[in-house]
């Protein structure tokens, strides 16, 4: 799309935004956001380099995750933090200046499944070092396979449902539904978003209790268990719709 030339106040951002509904947004990056998108306005950085931001961010911090260093370990953990900040402001940039393209969309989410795959595997040879057993990492692999499984299985829905010539069809009817309690909770501590939340938390509390990396564990394998239930149910949602 054609760029726009605008030169707005953060106030005017603020007010400009559409509402953010996913929880992490709504209650934490918004707040952030719009300094970042009133520098990146004025030093002419477009959205789809917010993202390639956003992408080199999220990398780096799972490489940092290889590291035993606690000090590392919260700059990675900071950086895993900024991620949803940064992905905040490439959509206000892109609003703003009228540079939304379908392929910001692809890269956008290309950076996150990308950075997810190697945020995984990372954490799995981290933890493997720490206790010294070849688990960790096979759990890992595990949690990427059900990861890929399951942006598989969405993007077959998408394309079999045109096929069939269903006009509009949407990810969100094979989705949980946020509105109820349970599949809230869900979201919040088990999606992507939650990770680069939660993660970093259970990092403090391991440090502050000096407990090892007991949080850190208990909540990757609850991450692993929730999003291995999340699969399942979109499976069998997907294989009834199509049926």
């Amino acid at each position: 799309n054609k760029r726009h030339t605008v030169n707005p106040s953060i106030k005017q951002i603020k007010d400009n935004r559409k509402n953010f509904t996913e929880f992490y947004t709504s209650s934490f990056s918004k707040h952030f956001s719009p300094y970042l998108t009133w520098l990146s306005i004025r030093l002419g950085i477009t959205p789809n380099g917010i993202t390639y931001i956003m992408w080199i961010t999220g990398l780096l911090a799972a490489f940092l995750l290889l590291s035993n260093s606690v000090i590392v370990s919260a700059i990675a953990g900071i950086l895993l933090i900024s991620i949803n900040i940064l992905d905040t402001s490439d959509g206000e940039v892109a609003r703003l200046t009228g540079q939304t393209s379908s392929f910001g969309l692809a890269l956008d989410k290309t950076a996150h499944f990308t950075t997810n795959i190697i945020l995984f595997y990372c954490l799995g040879i981290s933890m493997s070092g720490f206790y010294d057993s070849s688990i960790p990492t096979h759990l890992s692999l595990a949690l990427i396979l059900v990861a890929c499984s399951d942006e598989l299985i969405k993007e077959l829905y998408l394309l079999e449902s045109l096929k069939k010539n269903n006009n509009n069809p949407s990810k969100a009817d094979i989705s949980y539904d946020r509105e109820k309690m349970t599949h809230f909770i869900v979201h919040v501590t088990a999606g992507g978003t939650g990770l680069y939340h939660i993660f970093p938390i259970m990092i403090l509390i391991d440090w502050s209790l000096d407990i090892g990396r007991s949080a850190q564990s208990i909540y990757l394998l609850y991450y692993l268990l929730v999003n291995t239930m999340k699969f399942v149910v979109r499976f069998l949602s997907v294989k009834k719709k199509l049926s």
